[in-house]
């Protein structure tokens, strides 16, 4: 083998291959080379996935998971399912919202049992600055993990009205 490589790199982009190619010298070639057999991947697998990693790092690899920009935030709310009581409600809090969903933080313990309400909407109410009335909205459960000491709760928001729609975009700006 030379001491020199030529790799080659497909990835699928928009229904188009793109091909790089690159020297690589033998410290790199056999790197790349033992990660892909311990992995059992190929090379270009290989490549591809740290070309990726490098790009997402750097904040310069552009994924749309999503539709609407999100806000980092700090309100307190209050969370429960569609047919919770006032007194039933759980405190939370909003980490950040969109026009399309909220990520909301609540306390791990036995106050708030998730697996009851994955196949329903939840309820989230909280104030805005500058908002004369709570805001509540009825949102689809998106993702749910822990996090350290609390769960973290994505959720979609469904249907949200014409006011609500117009306090968010002044809560965005």
């Amino acid at each position: 083998m030379q001491s020199k490589d030529v790799r080659k790199l497909k990835r699928e982009s928009a229904g188009k291959n793109m091909s790089a190619s690159f020297l690589a010298d033998d410290e790199v070639r056999h790197a790349l080379m033992k990660s892909a057999r311990e992995k059992n991947l190929s090379v270009s697998y290989v490549i591809e996935q740290i070309v990726r990693d490098y790009f997402k790092k750097n904040k310069s690899f552009d994924e749309k998971r999503r539709r609407f920009e999100r806000k980092s935030a700090s309100f307190s709310c209050l969370l429960g399912s569609s047919d919770t009581h006032a007194g039933d409600l759980i405190n939370a809090t909003i980490l950040d919202i969109s026009h399309g969903g909220v990520r909301v933080s609540i306390p791990k313990g036995p106050a708030f049992d998730i697996k009851k309400i994955c196949d329903e909407t939840i309820v989230v109410i909280f104030s805005l600055p500058n908002f004369n009335w709570p805001v509540r909205l009825e949102c689809r459960l998106q993702r749910v993990f822990d996090h350290e000491d609390e769960v973290h709760i994505g959720a979609a928001i469904i249907n949200p009205d014409c006011s609500i729609c117009l306090a968010l975009q002044q809560c965005m700006v």
